[in-house]
């Protein structure tokens, strides 16, 4: 079944980068909430410590997360290879602020507004920002410079 599957995405990926891009973006972004969780939880299950420290714990988590993500997406979903690590980043961080304040929004809308329930409310608010997130970073955080554009190195 996985080899059908995959044998489908190979036929189009070509045809279709934008939609190529997606797929790994959101392969990126489950295999960094993975990574978030894991660490959270080993931060927070396994060292006293942290136990009463969730919110530092949680930071640390997001923080590795958030670096994870910058490096797969820049070469793994957009094939970056532009060594501006400083900007691209700042980008990076700025997008993702901007997200922030987009999903607290939209749930904000959702629930309040028009009462939805809440987790209804979350799942809108998150497909809203997955749309932001991707059109951010591939039009302006990982955008190819003019030279990588016309083939130069």
């Amino acid at each position: 079944m996985v080899q059908f599957w995959f044998g489908i995405y190979k036929r189009y990926a070509d045809r279709f980068p934008t939609v190529n891009q997606f797929i790994k973006f959101c392969l990126v972004g489950a295999a960094n909430a993975v990574l978030d969780f894991s660490v959270y939880l080993g931060l927070t299950r396994f060292f006293v410590f942290w136990q009463s420290h969730l919110l530092a714990a949680n930071f640390i988590a997001v923080f590795i997360a958030s670096l994870s993500s910058f490096f797969l997406n820049k070469y793994f979903t957009f094939h970056n290879q532009s060594r501006q690590f400083v900007r691209q980043y700042t980008k990076f961080v700025i997008v993702s602020a901007v997200y922030i304040g987009l999903v607290q929004l939209v749930l904000y809308v959702c629930i309040e507004l028009l009462s939805w329930y809440d987790l209804w409310g979350k799942v809108m608010a998150s497909a809203v920002g997955l749309v932001w997130n991707f059109t951010a970073h591939k039009f302006w955080s990982f955008r190819p410079s003019k030279h990588q554009l016309s083939g130069e190195n």
